[in-house]
């Protein structure tokens, strides 16, 4: 079963684009955001229906969408541009069962 949710991702995923900020100083002493890209996956990016829209915690995560991937090293604070042009926010990662065999990562959808 573990295999068949990989193997899914690879034939029906499409590739995505993970950006790591790396932020830059600038002329006048202070720091500038430079989002650079730090990985490029595989993944399977599906949007939440009304009723599945996640809202929770005490801070309310919002998310609009789910990502599925392979394990890889993606943080909380990194972005995820698909294919379309589409860039989203990462509010939550899940190692499902700690198998270390996918990921499911919230999303917010930002542009």
């Amino acid at each position: 079963m573990i295999e068949q949710i990989l193997t899914f991702i690879d034939d029906h995923g499409k590739n995505v684009i993970i950006k790591r900020n790396t932020p830059t100083r600038t002329d006048f002493g202070g720091y500038k955001d430079h989002w650079a890209t730090h990985l490029s996956i595989r993944a399977l990016i599906r949007p939440l229906g009304g009723s599945e829209q996640m809202a929770a915690d005490k801070v309310t995560l919002y998310a609009t969408h789910k990502m599925y991937c392979a394990v890889a090293d993606i943080l909380e604070d990194d972005k995820v541009e698909d294919a379309d042009g589409n860039e989203y926010r990462i509010k939550n990662q899940i190692n499902p069962m700690n198998f270390d065999n996918h990921m499911q990562i919230d999303l917010e959808l930002v542009r």
